[in-house]
């Protein structure tokens, strides 16, 4: 396995937003963080707004300060951003 290299401040940083194997598992993820928590007094029972595309603002971190990046990683997400992009 891979163990975070804790003296590095961005050491404990998996990704820098969730993964999942799918957009299905994504839903369910996104519905979990958006979701109402009876324990939170900030959260409120809101449901989620849209499931279309059309309109949605897609952020791509391209660089992590400090993190060096790989260039065949590089222009996969370039790549991705782009696909999407299209949608």
């Amino acid at each position: 396995g891979h163990f975070p290299e804790i003296a590095h401040p961005g050491g404990l940083l998996g990704v820098g937003g969730p993964m999942a194997r799918d957009a299905a598992d994504l839903r369910v993820l996104f519905e979990v963080l958006a979701g109402y928590d009876c324990e939170d007094p900030f959260s409120a029972p809101v449901p989620l707004r849209s499931t279309d595309l059309k309109g949605l603002r897609i952020g791509v971190m391209e660089q992590w300060p400090g993190v060096p990046v790989q260039p065949v990683v590089a222009e996969a997400v370039r790549r991705a951003a782009d696909a999407l992009a299209g949608l």
